[in-house]
């Protein structure tokens, strides 16, 4: 199956906020610019894996593969 923007940008809010983070508290700890989460849980891309592996590890879901083909929130 292919990578589905949607199916990410969906899975990331629900894991940031299943965590009870704010996208200011996860862009801190990612050492990133809000406005670049911002564009993820927008769908409008995707981060790089430097950034995407880290980013799975800190919301507790390690199944990148998931994460990017299949909506996890059922």
């Amino acid at each position: 199956m292919k990578a589905n923007r949607l199916f990410f940008a969906n899975n990331l809010v629900h894991l940031r906020t299943k965590q009870g983070k704010s996208q200011k508290e996860l862009a801190e700890e990612l050492g990133i610019q809000e406005d670049r989460l911002r564009h993820w849980e927008a769908g409008t891309n995707y981060p790089k894996m430097t950034i995407l592996v880290p980013l799975v590890n800190l919301l507790g879901f390690t199944d990148i593969y998931r994460l990017l083909t299949e909506d996890i929130r059922h």
